[in-house]
């Protein structure tokens, strides 16, 4: 009786899960190889704490310079 449970197709559905599943084995492995190449590569807090600075320093300015226009087109308009 045991034997009639894994004959025919079952068999074949086995195999076809035993396949997919190296697959995915040698997916996870490639995603883990590529995560540990993300882990050597990266910036610190400390080496992207002088590029933030400069950026929101840009941003700030350009930001108050759209400000300040605004307030010039508003304070000259005629009445």
């Amino acid at each position: 009786m045991g034997d009639e449970l894994f004959s025919g197709p079952s068999e074949v559905v086995l195999a076809r899960h035993g396949e997919r599943l190296r697959n995915h084995e040698e997916e996870l492995k490639k995603h883990a190889d590529a995560l540990d190449e993300l882990d050597s590569t990266y910036v610190t807090k400390a080496e992207f704490e002088p590029v933030r600075l400069v950026v929101f320093g840009l941003v700030g300015t350009i930001l108050l310079s759209v400000l300040a226009a605004i307030v010039a087109i508003v304070v000259k308009s005629p009445p």
